[in-house]
């Protein structure tokens, strides 16, 4: 039985080539899957959010009675009408609420974004953060439409 040495495996030297080579690419990688990981965390807060302004207004409009979105500690969303919760959703871990501003909003009632049987609401922006990135919210008045645009955009309703 004749076995030819060079065709049973690979060199020392080709495979220390191919471990440099995926060496260099994963630390090319690796340092994006982080950033991606934080776009996603900030995507899958935008859809919960838009998810959870979608069902206060809808039941404000179907229910015939206001429901309030309230904004809690810990990244948590309430929805409440007449004092009953509806629904509770978290934020992502590591995506944060970075800041809010209620146009007309009363400091007493804290965090609390109205919407009313009509279809309209407060008009809000709301600032949910991710390591470096941060997306502002904001919510029409007349529509209950949920705006996202990147970065900090800051409203100035005082006139």
């Amino acid at each position: 039985m004749d076995v030819n040495n060079s065709s049973r495996g690979f060199s020392l030297i080709e495979l220390t080539v191919v471990m440099a080579v995926v060496g260099l690419i994963g630390t090319a990688v690796l340092p994006r899957l982080s950033l991606w990981d934080e776009d996603s965390r900030l995507r899958l807060a935008g859809r919960r959010l838009i998810s959870v302004v979608r069902l206060a207004r809808s039941e404000a409009v179907t229910g015939g009675a206001g429901t309030v979105l309230r904004l809690g500690g810990g990244g948590r969303l309430y929805v409440l009408e007449e004092g009953k919760v509806l629904c509770t959703e978290s934020l992502p871990r590591g995506v944060e609420l970075k800041g809010y501003s209620i146009r007309n909003g009363n400091a007493a009632e804290g965090a609390e974004i109205v919407f009313r049987p009509d279809g309209r609401t407060s008009e809000a922006a709301l600032y949910l953060g991710s390591g470096e990135r941060m997306m502002t919210f904001h919510l029409q008045p007349l529509t209950g439409r949920l705006e996202a645009r990147e970065g900090r955009l800051d409203f100035d309703w005082s006139g």
